[in-house]
């Protein structure tokens, strides 16, 4: 099941997208500040996040540039009452791949969710998260915390076939 960051200040705002979302048959991650959402990353597999620009501790903007570079393969949705186009410019220079501006219609944000995550290369396509423990199919290497295991490659398919369900 894919696993969807809705990061939004107003709790209604997250209600409602996470309503539709699981609706839909995804698991919804909510975090109402940039900071929150930064350690659900860091924790969780995110198959894609959906943020709001205007948040207390961390903007979106700051948020989506800190996802863009630890974590590249996350597709970022800029969803915000801004709709001037400077603003718009800056969250694609930061790094979102869709934007949307409230008032929005919950459906077409589904639309777009699912289109980015069909053309997106997923996370769990080569790294696999489950808490601490990270399964890197590129380097077929094993992380949990901070230590690294190294098992048989037979062991290491088996186990990253079985993590990915």
């Amino acid at each position: 099941m894919k696993q969807i960051l809705v990061v939004d200040d107003d709790k209604h705002i997250r209600q409602l997208v996470g309503h539709y979302l699981r609706r839909e048959g995804f698991a919804v991650l909510e975090a109402m500040d940039g900071e929150a959402a930064e350690q659900i990353v860091a924790s969780q597999q995110v198959h894609l996040a959906v943020i709001d620009l205007m948040m207390p501790k961390m903007d979106g903007f700051e948020l989506c540039q800190k996802i863009r570079i630890s974590y590249p393969e996350i597709p970022v949705i800029m969803l915000t009452a801004k709709d001037a186009l400077i603003d718009k410019s800056r969250g694609f220079e930061v790094g979102t791949d869709d934007y949307v501006t409230k008032p929005f219609e919950p459906e077409e944000l589904v639309f777009r969710i699912r289109a980015l995550l069909r053309r997106s290369t997923q996370a769990s396509e080569v790294k696999i998260k489950i808490g601490h423990l990270t399964i890197d199919q590129k380097s077929y290497g094993i992380k949990i915390g901070n230590r690294e295991l190294m098992i048989p490659v037979k062991e290491f398919e088996l186990l990253y076939q079985l993590a990915s369900y």
